[in-house]
């Protein structure tokens, strides 16, 4: 079957489905957005449950993939939302080209995001494990004697953040 023999039940629902998924892609950007925000306060909580938003997130768009998927897949090979809107007839045809421009649009948006949260995040794992690798190398052995004390007069400051 055709795009054209859907029924306008089918792409009112196809459309709601797709409304549904506008509305969590726009929670992805936001929980993006705070990401960015939180990821350069230490401690605080907020960047876990940010994390566990995500996910619930991600699990949502799953199910609406697989709601999307069924609704297309109901008479045959799922044709693209691009074919779609060339396939039906008005006002759907206007109605999916908007759901068009604006995925295209968050696809942009979102890249963009990602983007600065790679480097954020980058930039936070290289502070980690710089600090991380600072623990686990042990002193050489003539820095201590075997009361423990300091065999050298000074040594300089640890430093985490380029301050001493």
């Amino acid at each position: 079957m055709s795009p054209k023999t859907f029924s306008p039940q089918e792409l009112g629902s196809l459309s709601t489905v797709l409304w549904s998924y506008r509305s969590m892609l726009e929670r992805v950007e936001f929980l993006l957005e705070a990401q960015l925000l939180f990821a350069n306060r230490r401690g605080s909580v907020r960047f876990a449950q940010i994390a566990d938003l995500m996910e619930e997130t991600a699990a949502r768009l799953a199910e609406l993939d697989l709601h999307r998927e069924l609704l297309l897949t109901a008479h045959g090979p799922a044709p693209s939302l691009a074919e779609l809107c060339d396939a039906v007839e008005a006002p759907w045809d206007q109605v999916f080209r908007d759901h068009q421009r604006w995925f295209s649009t968050a696809v942009e948006r979102t890249g963009h995001l990602l983007e600065q949260n790679r480097m954020t995040m980058g930039s936070t794992l290289d502070l980690i494990n710089r600090f991380a690798n600072g623990l686990t190398n042990t002193p050489p052995s003539e820095i201590y004697n075997r009361q423990g004390r300091a065999t050298r007069e000074h040594t300089g400051p640890v430093l985490f953040d380029g301050r001493a």
